[in-house]
């Protein structure tokens, strides 16, 4: 297990902490962030699904696979620019940061996690379903983005 935490999630966290802590404004991390889990799906469709077992089976022993490779999940760096949108009059006040996140998370792994169950209901082949997930990249941002836009 921790070899695999190492090889896969390690660089997956890794990469979404450096979009998050960079100086990109929070709408161009909130598509970055988006587009990084649909990625991470679909390049290791097995993954998801076993790190939600993983993490229901025994969520300590994953708090301590995190602490030993210096990871932290590094939202806090989202949600400090999350603050700053707000400030600017660029996110609606009283949009729920956690909510988004949670939104973004279920939004682009949903799909993967359930991937036979989506290609079965929808008579889908892999191809078919990739092309969707490729597609639900724009529309996910899209959609969160809109959501907590200020109108203009």
């Amino acid at each position: 297990m921790l070899e695999v935490f190492q090889t896969t999630f390690v660089p997956f966290f890794t990469s979404i902490r450096d979009l998050l802590a960079s100086d990109q404004d929070v709408f161009l991390k909130i598509r970055g962030l988006v587009e990084h889990y649909v990625n991470f799906g679909v390049s290791n469709p097995t993954m998801p699904k076993f790190m939600v077992f993983e993490m229901s089976r025994n969520p300590e022993a994953h708090k301590v696979r995190m602490e030993k490779f210096n990871l932290k999940p590094p939202f806090e760096l989202l949600e400090q620019s999350f603050e700053q949108a707000i400030k600017n009059n660029q996110i609606k006040e009283g949009v729920r940061f956690r909510e988004v996140v949670l939104s973004i998370i279920s939004l682009a792994m949903f799909p993967i996690v359930s991937k036979e169950l989506v290609q079965v209901m929808h008579g889908m082949n892999e191809g078919e379903f990739n092309a969707l997930m490729e597609k639900r990249k724009k529309d996910i941002s899209e959609m969160i983005i809109q959501h907590i836009s200020k109108a203009k």
